[in-house]
């Protein structure tokens, strides 16, 4: 990695700064050290946003341990410079259109962007040590052509919030549902300050996201019985589709019992209801019920 002393697109144009007025209305404060860049919010999070100070732009994926070691390093480098430069996660998984954007081949790849334009560029992980070292010389060679980020009253600041840790920051920011800045700033404390509250938070982050997870695979794995099920009934094999309804009412889950039911009723409505394969479907179903 090489220090941003020599640009890769040149100085920055000042001239083609369009500042957002929302952004700058947004008190430094209250702005989020990391945050996850889509489609939607890439002009706001990315190039608005780098009219008032350096957004470091991490394009990665969840598969790669440098890459969540970047996030995580430089998540805290931010904070630690109180926000003289922001960090923009893009998953090149979850948005590979925009990870296309910033024309990057291998991942990890980090971009600067300064004043709605790229500065400078590495690829692969770095230690933390080369990481604040690059930071900084960003900052220093460009942070003062921009506009920084609104400043809060001290005073208002200190009487509303008092002294705020880092780790009452991360806190308040998964109060607020910002969870993935709070995760990785709890990531942080907990890898570099050896923060013991920090670490349980971060396992309780990470438990509630498996427990996301599961919930999610099982309501997929749902749907897909479902469709199988509908799928068999339309081929005229309508006995294989009963089956596939039933088996949902012994999964022991509340929704997809409520769903398996559901959609027998349905398919009930497709047969002649003296149709013995329907009289056997209908005890089993009020077997499984009750």
């Amino acid at each position: 990695m090489t220090a941003p002393d020599r640009f890769m697109y040149g100085a920055v144009d000042l001239s083609q700064v369009k500042a957002a007025a929302e952004a700058r209305e947004t008190p430094a404060g209250e702005v989020p050290v990391l945050t996850e860049v889509s489609a939607g919010n890439l002009e706001a999070a990315v190039l608005q946003r780098s009219t008032q100070v350096p957004v470091v732009v991490l394009v990665g994926t969840a598969r790669s341990p440098e890459s969540e070691q970047l996030k995580a390093d430089l998540a805290a480098l931010a904070q630690e410079a109180q926000r003289a430069f922001l960090v923009g996660y893009v998953d090149a998984d979850r948005a590979p259109e925009v990870a296309q954007v910033f024309g990057v081949q291998v991942l990890p790849t980090v971009v600067a962007v300064a004043a709605g334009r790229p500065v400078t560029s590495f690829e692969g992980g770095q230690p933390r040590q080369a990481l604040k070292q690059w930071t900084d010389a960003l900052v220093a060679q460009v942070g003062g052509q921009l506009s920084g980020l609104a400043q809060e009253d001290p005073s208002a600041a200190q009487e509303e919030q008092g002294e705020l840790s880092e780790l009452d920051y991360a806190i308040a920011l998964a109060a607020q549902g910002q969870d993935e800045q709070a995760a990785q700033l709890f990531e942080a404390l907990a890898t570099h300050k050896q923060d013991a509250r920090a670490a349980a938070y971060l396992g309780l982050y990470q438990r509630t996201r498996q427990t996301e997870a599961s919930e999610e695979s099982a309501a997929q794995q749902t749907q897909q019985t479902l469709a199988r099920a509908d799928e068999r009934a339309w081929a005229g094999h309508i006995e294989e589709a009963f089956d596939l309804a039933l088996g949902l009412l012994s999964t022991g889950e509340a929704e997809a019992k409520e769903r398996g039911k559901e959609r027998l009723l349905e398919l009930f409505r497709l047969c002649d209801p003296a149709d013995p394969a329907v009289a056997s479907a209908r005890t089993r179903l009020a077997s499984a019920l009750f």
